[in-house]
């Protein structure tokens, strides 16, 4: 089912599998592998993968009135009329061209078509584009892909719409010969999911790998408590902890603490303790 939906996806990203084994950091026979069910990714390796078909996303329907918004527009167009002026038409100012634009006289779009200005175009391409490609729209797309406010929620979306394709849509079928280890491994995918119930990228480079640390010959301290914080991910032989096994190690520490507190009474202190508090020198708060 994984290598399945990987190779969907690469589809519908017009991606070949030797360019996106290059942007996951893995080698095309590999891909090829994992996408005819014959492996199973690691965890690491399914998450490159994914950040690599997330940053080569498309604008659809689904998403197209989230990302190409009017404030989203008005600034694309202010950054492609700066590119146009500095690049193509030399001192010209931003007025006159957009008069000679209005005036649909802009070379550009006369040698495409006479009928429309170049406003006009850029409006049609940016709002319709991933519709209907209007004739001589390539340079506007193109721009568009490009362009960081259009570039990086359309990369957050296609992250969580994906992932969540993995893990809530179609099941894995329990006859299939890899059905454990592809359960192992979104069960960990399942992890990442935040309490807004939202996938958002991981990255490696931000995290610490405290074993690294110690090898070096760091002394680490660790408060356990933090093992609930929402920014703190474990994993335990290269896979991340399910929710499930983060309940059981919580269950754990709450033992730890009972016999803490048993031994506590039990020891000298301890019982000194207790025969102030049953003399009433002390509340059992104290």
């Amino acid at each position: 089912m994984i290598g399945k939906k990987i190779k969907k996806y690469r589809g519908k990203f017009n991606l070949t599998g030797t360019t996106l084994a290059k942007l996951a950091g893995i080698n095309q026979p590999y891909l090829s592998e994992i996408e005819n069910e014959k492996k199973v990714p690691t965890f690491d390796t399914f998450m490159r993968i994914i950040t690599a078909l997330a940053s080569n996303g498309i604008i659809v329907d689904e998403n197209a009135s989230a990302i190409l918004t009017k404030e989203v527009f008005n600034n694309f167009s202010n950054k492609i009329t700066d590119y146009k002026i500095k690049k193509i038409k030399g001192d010209i100012t931003q007025k006159e061209l957009m008069l000679r634009w209005d005036g649909g006289k802009d070379w550009y779009c006369s040698k495409i078509e006479p009928n429309i200005s170049f406003p006009e175009l850029l409006v049609n391409t940016f709002y319709n584009g991933h519709i209907k490609r209007p004739k001589g729209s390539e340079f506007i797309l193109n721009f568009m892909y490009s362009f960081s406010e259009i570039q990086t929620p359309l990369a957050l979306w296609w992250y969580d719409y994906i992932l969540k394709d993995f893990i809530y849509g179609n099941k894995i079928e329990k006859g299939s010969p890899n059905y454990n280890q592809e359960k192992e491994l979104l069960l960990s995918v399942l992890s990442l999911e935040n309490n807004n119930g939202v996938f958002t990228p991981f990255e490696a480079d931000n995290s610490i790998n405290l074993s690294k640390e110690l090898l070096e010959g760091k002394t680490v301290t660790i408060d356990l408590r933090s093992t609930t914080d929402k920014n703190i991910r474990l994993l335990l032989d290269g896979q991340l902890l399910s929710n499930d096994e983060l309940t059981a190690i919580k269950y754990t520490l709450n033992g730890i603490r009972y016999n803490r507190q048993n031994n506590e009474l039990s020891g000298y202190f301890g019982r000194k303790r207790q025969g102030l508090i049953d003399e009433g020198y002390f509340d059992n708060k104290d």
